[in-house]
């Protein structure tokens, strides 16, 4: 196993603030393109829907398990990936999802629903897998951490703002259209921002880790996206379908595992960078894997 060494990382309480409302604002923005026909349209054929989320709940943690297993990293990088593995999808699966050719209403369905049921999927996941690699067990150990405090924590950023924009978007459909696309660039462009300037405030640190934890992050991230594929691809869904779960697997809510990271495991930086890396690359893969995806 690799040593752990002390990865020190600069978040203020102003900069965790500021992270959970960029995450908030980003969620509202999500939930705000959910129609009514979309939600309908996605129950109605709900095997889709179904197998999605078991890619994401079960397959991407497995996958998460078997990474860490064959190649041992060191806790706090493992904590990130049973983290990232843990949280819902995140919200440029959707626009990837349009690049691909994939079922856009199933994508928007997914991202909805499996951050509506976070609150009780993400730490009773995290918890689950992650207890399979004692390293990151013992870890867990160390810190204040339970599944009723990710809950509220998850419940504060996600679930409230998705539920607020789909309440929203019900009582008055016609401004909510008119909102979605300003508040979605508006909040990205924020997010981006912030998370630019997080970077320069930890670049010494950011350049010193990137390298050991790109390779953990491309590996399972990568393992996601095809494997995924092919688990879709044998439940007999239409190859849109498989599309969109291939893309719900790979982009996940980066931003909300370093939340949780920064709030329950004290900042480590191992943790807090892997998720950071994640998040940064998942972008980039996707969008090569959606271009990949349209000549499926």
């Amino acid at each position: 196993m690799e040593p752990a060494p002390a990865i020190p990382i600069h978040f203020s309480e102003g900069n965790q603030i500021g992270l959970y409302v960029c995450l908030g604002l980003v969620m509202f923005g999500v939930a705000l393109g959910l129609r009514k026909e979309t939600l309908f349209s996605v129950f109605r054929k709900p095997k889709g829907l179904i197998v999605g989320l078991a890619a994401q709940c079960i397959l991407l943690p497995a996958i998460t398990l078997l990474t860490v297993w064959l190649m041992r990293p060191s806790p706090g990088i493992a904590c990130g990936m049973f983290l990232v593995a843990a949280v819902p999808g995140g919200n440029v699966s959707n626009f990837i999802c349009k690049i691909a050719g994939g079922n856009v209403a199933l994508s928007v369905g997914l991202t909805v629903v499996s951050t509506l049921t976070a609150i009780f999927v993400t730490p009773l996941n995290f918890a689950f897998w992650s207890s399979f690699y004692a390293p990151v067990h013992d870890l867990r150990a160390t810190f204040d951490i339970g599944i009723l405090q990710t809950a509220e924590t998850i419940l504060y950023l996600t679930v409230i703002p998705v539920s607020a924009a789909m309440l929203l978007t019900y009582l008055t459909p016609r401004f909510s259209e008119k909102l979605e696309k300003p508040m979605n660039t508006f909040s990205g462009i924020l997010f981006t921002a912030f998370v630019v300037a997080a970077f320069l405030q930890n670049k010494d640190a950011f350049v010193q880790f990137a390298g050991r934890a790109f390779m953990y992050v491309f590996l399972m991230n990568a393992a996601g996206f095809v494997a995924s594929l092919y688990f879709a691809r044998l439940t007999g869904i239409s190859k849109p379908e498989q599309k969109t779960v291939s893309i719900e697997t790979g982009i996940q809510n980066a931003g909300m595992a370093l939340v949780l990271i920064l709030q329950f495991f004290d900042a480590n930086g191992e943790a807090a960078l892997t998720a950071a890396i994640w998040g940064i690359w998942h972008i980039i893969a996707g969008t090569v894997w959606g271009i990949v995806l349209r000549r499926y």
